[in-house]
């Protein structure tokens, strides 16, 4: 559904942000992606 779709870049455009505003704050501990593309 476009609308899911929509939302979730929304959300990650936010994170994006967040992440880019302040590098030094984040830490992913886990894998986020369970297979290799």
């Amino acid at each position: 559904d476009e609308s899911v779709l929509d939302a979730a870049t929304a959300i990650n455009k936010t994170i994006e942000g967040w992440i880019t505003q302040h590098p030094e704050q984040w830490f992913w501990p886990h894998r986020r992606w369970t297979k290799d593309v």
